[in-house]
């Protein structure tokens, strides 16, 4: 939608004088206006507003001159709001609550993500205020953004962490990283790198050496110096959310050498990579070495060449974005004041700031740039009531096409901040490949570059007796609210296994039942859900065959393997003519397996049972479909037993997270947590449509569709040919 903008830098000396030129402008200017004042509200904690300061007045008195030549004017009233000090949810609560001409009329912030879904949960989806525009320049947290996808007065300025994420494994690769390791922070913001950092690297072709959550008691120096040893071509990526727990790492590392006395100090051939939290001016001052991404001006805009003239250092994280957050309000603001009529998507929408910020955003006219000059032909084309097609500090602002107010391109820089503890940028990242940047491939739609190759050639197709019987063994092993999809999945699944021809007494149900007369069902009691619509209900009144937390791994080896007892008195009876069907679904943990409880259930467990029923004949053919974290383990432990006349499906490979799906808005269930899995909602979606669908056609279908991790199909050479071999044998 935007054009490139390309700012040139002019230095010129006149009779001695020097001047650096932000484009003033030479058209008269207007001495007797009328200005109306904005109320902005800016969220943030005190370091980073002092370091905002400069940007703050630099796009104040942009907008000003901007107007110069116009009879009406609009003025931001900037109210800082400390968020280090300040109670988000009183401040919402107040917030709904004010009247009179001094109302907020636009909020920017708050900083952190945790904060801005504090202030999103109670404004952004039911906005009473006019349709205030809440603009995020910086929070990027993947469910923060995932939560307000669909919200057209929540804005944020900077890509996800997904993003991020696959913006510092390119920087990585690009330093000549061969395998990557990282360190996570065990909340919302490392959730996000946790979750597709192993995907990421699988599709850059790096090795996973470990995804850690990190704690400060944690020998981080030895483990980071253990691989260093082993290889110069290692990359560590550590995604902290807090300031002093990069300040702590930062001097930990800066002394650390590795068990063979190599010091740490040559970040190129080991780089240590620092994502954005540790690009402030706290940290910086702090530390003597860092390399660091942080969100950043697009190099082809200029404005960090005219802002470290302006104020003789590099812009830090986010002020690019904040800038554009200023100029974008102002200029709703203005398209309010001449009463243009806003539209988006050709339909006609109410006066408000933010519905002329959507129609900024999606406007095709005249092009402007965000300096003095550009604000100033924007300003010109506003009151002559045309919408400019306006460019950003930050980049061309290209929204999303559902919303327009989310930024769906964003330059990183991948900076070095020494003992002078200014930063300098080495070099430039973006998922658009920007001029003056290196391009990184857009993660939000997989092309299948690094899918599975399934090779059919040389397979002897196996002679079986025909099927007798179907037997399944569907469980799930979380027991929280919050981890709700897992139980969902399960009883959907068992629900698809009813419709396709079983017999309940030939499913065993493991699953903890838990949360359907929760205090947080209160509004559906007695009901699970896998869609955000009351007719998805899943759990139909079914009583589970187990209770979870009250087996061990080893029960249900016992169950697979028909060892009943008066403790586990259903189990899988089956023989040589059944055909059996296994599903599981919870989190899985890096080189260790399924969680259950304090303990885990291995790949070498999963091996061993099914081992044993092979040797006693207690089956035909065995499918088993994993939803979970790292579920390739499972797979592998199968493959490298080259167990006969069994195939895995699972969700990831044995380094990968699998991603959720599915997420209850208040527009729909209001339950406030994901409903089910990406990969087990479409193989559900997959066999409904088609239960004779081959084994191959099946797991290319989940493998283009289930984004954020690889699913994976193995021990299949063992299994039969995967087109002739269809999901008829376990499905009707």
């Amino acid at each position: 939608m935007k054009r490139i903008y390309i700012l040139a830098l002019m230095l010129g000396l006149l009779t001695g004088f020097t001047a650096c030129s932000d484009g003033e402008g030479d058209n008269y200017e207007v001495t007797k206006y009328s200005e109306t004042e904005i109320p902005v509200d800016v969220i943030l904690p005190k370091d980073v507003w002092n370091n905002a300061q400069n940007v703050i007045s630099w796009a104040q008195e942009n907008i000003e001159k901007a107007q110069k030549t116009l009879t009406k004017r609009v003025k931001l009233k900037i109210n800082w709001v400390n968020e280090d000090e300040t109670n988000i949810d009183s401040y919402a609560n107040n917030l709904q609550k004010a009247t009179g001409p001094d109302t907020v009329q636009a909020i920017i912030g708050p900083y952190y993500s945790a904060n801005a879904n504090k202030l999103l949960a109670r404004i952004g989806s039911q906005n009473k205020k006019n349709f205030i525009p809440i603009v995020a320049p910086t929070a990027s947290s993947v469910e923060l953004q995932r939560l307000y996808a669909n919200n057209t007065t929540t804005w944020f300025l900077t890509e996800s962490d997904i993003t991020q994420c696959n913006i510092i494994l390119t920087t990585a690769k690009n330093l000549g990283a061969k395998s990557v390791m990282l360190y996570y922070s065990d909340d919302n913001y490392g959730q996000s790198f946790r979750d597709w950092f192993g995907y990421q690297a699988g599709e850059l072709d790096l090795d996973v050496a470990g995804i850690n959550k990190y704690e400060a008691n944690r020998d981080i120096e030895t483990e980071i110096g253990t691989l260093i040893d082993a290889s110069s071509s290692v990359a560590t990526i550590f995604a902290l959310s807090s300031e002093d727990d990069y300040i702590a790492v930062g001097r930990r590392l800066n002394e650390a050498k590795t068990p063979q006395g190599t010091s740490f100090a040559n970040a190129f051939s080991c780089p240590i990579i620092f994502a954005d939290v540790a690009a402030s001016q706290k940290v910086i001052n702090s530390l003597d070495r860092i390399y660091g991404i942080m969100p950043y001006a697009d190099p082809s805009s200029g404005f960090s060449n005219l802002y470290e003239l302006h104020y003789d250092r590099t812009p830090l994280i986010g002020e690019s974005q904040l800038y554009d957050a200023l100029t974008l309000i102002a200029l709703g603001a203005l398209a309010q004041l001449y009463e243009l009529t806003p539209s988006v998507d050709g339909h006609t929408q109410p006066p408000t700031i933010n519905e002329h910020m959507r129609s900024l955003a999606t406007a095709t006219g005249s092009a402007t740039t965000w300096d003095a000059d550009g604000l100033a032909e924007a300003a010109r084309l506003i009151a002559a009531g045309t919408y400019p097609n306006i460019s950003g500090a930050s980049g061309e602002l290209n929204f999303d096409a559902k919303t327009h107010t989310k930024v769906i391109a964003s330059t990183y820089a991948y900076y070095y901040a020494g003992p002078s503890h200014t930063t300098v940028n080495l070099r430039y990242l973006s998922t658009a490949g920007a001029p003056g940047t290196e391009s990184a491939q857009s993660i939000w739609e997989w092309e299948s570059t690094k899918k599975q190759n399934i090779n059919d050639s040389g397979i002897t197709e196996q002679t079986l007796p025909p099927t007798d019987q179907r037997w399944a063994v569907v469980g799930a092993s979380s027991t929280q609210w919050k981890d709700y999809r897992h139980q969902a999945d399960a009883y959907a699944m068992y629900a698809m296994l009813i419709d396709n021809g079983y017999q309940p007494d030939h499913i065993i149900l493991i699953v903890e039942d838990n949360l359907a007369y929760s205090t947080y069902n209160s509004a559906y009691p007695g009901k699970i859900f896998i869609e955000d619509n009351p007719q998805s209900e899943v759990r139909r009144g079914v009583t589970p065959d187990y209770v979870f937390s009250s087996l061990s791994p080893d029960d249900l080896n016992a169950i697979l393997c028909g060892q009943q007892s008066d403790r586990l008195p259903k189990v899988v009876q089956s023989d040589a003519d059944d055909n059996i069907f296994f599903f599981w679904s919870g989190h899985g943990t890096f080189r260790r397996g399924f969680n259950w409880g304090n303990t885990y259930y291995t790949g070498e467990m999963m091996k061993n049972a099914i081992t044993r029923m092979n040797a006693e004949g207690r089956y035909r053919r065995m499918l088993l479909a994993i939803e979970t974290c790292y579920s390739g383990l499972i797979g592998e432990a199968i493959e490298q037993a080259a167990l006969p006349n069994v195939v895995a499906l699972t969700a990831a490979n044995a380094n990968e997270e699998s991603i959720s799906d599915v997420y209850s808005t208040r527009d729909g269930l209001d339950l406030g947590i994901t409903l089910s899995n990406a990969f087990a909602r479409q193989f559900r979606n997959d066999i409904n449509q088609n239960h004779t669908i081959s084994l191959y056609d099946l797991w290319l279908h989940l493998a283009r569709l289930t984004q954020g991790s690889h699913v994976t199909l193995y021990n299949y050479r063992n299994y039969g040919s995967t087109r002739l071999n269809t999901m008829g044998d376990y499905f009707e």
